[in-house]
């Protein structure tokens, strides 16, 4: 198992269901072994035995069957839950990066506007000096 592997366990409680199936599985398995062993031992005769185990097997395998039934279905629910939770996150991500594109634009056009004012503003100072001192500016004018 991988690091990251682990450390998605960890947060989503994969790695204590882990285990929990492991412990699960070793009880199935040594009482499956003790049935048979039991059959084995018991004063039957041994076509009687083989039934009896052929039909504790068939129980096993039946067992066994819903066991990794549940474990699919739940894999199953997991990959749907993650899928939605990235979805949420991309449409989060998604919207807050087009608020902060339009802000952006705004905050651009509140700065061309006061650069605008600041323009017209220089430009009708030099006209107001310009008519002072009686003269236009010309390109040979140092600014």
């Amino acid at each position: 198992m991988t690091l990251i592997q682990e450390i998605i366990g960890a947060f989503t409680g994969q790695n204590r269901r882990d285990k929990n199936k492991e412990v699960v599985l070793g009880v199935l398995g040594g009482l499956t072994v003790g049935v048979i062993g039991a059959l084995l031992l018991a004063p039957k005769s041994g076509k009687e035995t083989r039934q009896d185990i052929k039909d504790c097997a068939g129980k096993a395998y039946d067992k066994a069957g819903d066991v990794a039934q549940l474990a699919y279905n739940k894999a199953q629910d997991l990959a749907e839950l993650l899928k939605q939770q990235g979805q949420e996150a991309f449409n989060t991500f998604t919207r807050q990066g087009r608020s902060l594109e339009r802000k952006a634009r705004i905050t651009a056009r509140e700065i061309g506007k006061g650069t605008g004012r600041t323009l017209d503003s220089i430009k009708a100072s030099l006209e107001a000096e310009g008519e002072t001192t009686g003269s236009e500016p010309t390109e040979n004018d140092e600014v």
